[in-house]
Formats: C-alpha cells, structure tokens, sequence
C-alpha cells in the first residue's frame, strides 16, 4: 500500500522542509510497518513535493505506525508543512507495470 502526500511549498520553506523531511525519515526507516519512503521535488513546479511511503498496510499505517512513537517523532519535525498539503491518499498498486 502506497501513501503520497503533495506539498506545495513557497521558495523560503524548500530547504527548511528538505531537512524536516531528513529528520522525519529516521521515524519512517526505525519503524517496522513502512517499507521503504522517498522525496520528490518537481521539475517543471519546483514548489511541488511528493513523499512516497510504503506501508505493508493500511492498518498498519494507520493502526500501527500512528499510534507509535515513530510517529510522534515524524510528525514532530513535519508538523509545521501540513498546512502546506495539497492531498494525501492512501493508493495500491494495479496489475499494469513497466520494464
């Protein structure tokens, strides 16, 4: 199961988010339910940012991972870019892939 959240961040914050985001990715990497997370900035809007994590599941997203200190911890160092999401969803893969 796939979560992607879109920022849309002003030019002062950009750097300022990329190291929240450092910091919060040692939430995601001790914590047994994520698979694996990466950050993305756009080329053509580089105001706009995606975070893609990989949670075994839904449940244990949202059953394990938020009631964790892992959590506290990641949110703690992101919680001043929410007001800056555009979506966050919760998205599983189809049976259509490439190479």
């Amino acid at each position: 199961m796939l979560e992607y959240i879109v920022y849309r961040l002003p030019r002062e914050l950009r750097g300022p988010f990329e190291e929240a985001c450092a910091k919060a990715s040692g939430a995601l990497a001790a914590a047994p339910e994520c698979k694996d997370f990466e950050l993305s900035r756009c080329v053509e809007e580089p105001e706009l940012y995606i975070w893609r994590i990989a949670w075994e599941s839904l449940d244990a997203h949202l059953k394990g991972f938020r009631q964790s200190g892992h959590f506290e911890e990641y949110f703690g160092a992101l919680k001043d870019y929410f007001p800056y999401v555009d979506q966050m969803h919760h998205y599983e893969k189809v049976p259509l892939t490439g190479k």
